[in-house]
């Protein structure tokens, strides 16, 4: 639940306004029900790439909008430490 949940509030957070938001998110949730292809069918060609343009923008990848899931691979910018020289990294 929560991985849904942090991609709603990016999505909601890169939007420009709150239907923007809730378009582009109804898009991401439609192709997880019914999957790309029968989403790509039932939106309109404008419509379906403002809301990829949200999607994008929101980090998520091409191939991640095809299967209509999120892969949990990424880390975290906060999560790495910048290293002076090439000892710390041995450590």
């Amino acid at each position: 639940m929560g991985a849904t949940t942090d991609l709603r509030d990016r999505i909601f957070e890169v939007a420009d306004t709150e239907g923007k938001g809730r378009a582009a998110y109804s898009l991401w949730l439609l192709i997880q029900h019914e999957g790309w292809e029968v989403a790509r069918q039932n939106t309109s060609k404008t419509t379906w790439h403002r809301n990829l343009k949200v999607l994008r923008a929101a980090g998520l990848s091409d191939a991640e909008i095809s299967h209509g899931r999120v892969v949990e691979l990424r880390r975290k910018i906060n999560e790495c430490q910048q290293v002076d020289n090439w000892l710390q990294l041995a450590a």
